[in-house]
C-alpha cells in the first residue's frame, strides 16, 4: 500500500491509496439488518402495550354490558379479527 507522504490534510485533492486489499462480504447480505430488527422489536413493544391496554378496556365495557349486547360484542370482535387473519394471509400467498 502507498500513501502520498506530501498530500496535506484539508487539501482540495483527493488522498489517493494504491494496493490490494481484501474486502470479505458481510455474513448478513441475505438477512435482515441490525437496525431493522431493533425498529421491529420497538414497534412490537409500543404495540404490545397499547394491545394490552385495549383489552383491558374492552373487559371492562364487556363486564358492564347485559347478555345479548354482550355477546354480540364479542361475536363481532371475533368476526373482525377472522377477517384481518383473513386478508393478512391472502397477501402472503398471493407473492
Amino acid at each position: 500500500m502507498v500513501i502520498d507522504p506530501h498530500a496535506k490534510a484539508g487539501a482540495s485533492e483527493p488522498l489517493v491509496v494504491s494496493g490490494k486489499f481484501k474486502v470479505n462480504p458481510s455474513t448478513l447480505q441475505n438477512s435482515v439488518s441490525e437496525r431493522t430488527r431493533a425498529e421491529v422489536g420497538r414497534l412490537a413493544i409500543a404495540l404490545a402495550v397499547a394491545v394490552f391496554a385495549l383489552v383491558a378496556g374492552v373487559k371492562d365495557q364487556l363486564a358492564k354490558l347485559d347478555l345479548l349486547p354482550g355477546l354480540i360484542a364479542i361475536f363481532v370482535a371475533g368476526y373482525g379479527v377472522d377477517v384481518l387473519k383473513n386478508l393478512n394471509n391472502s397477501g402472503k400467498s398471493s407473492s
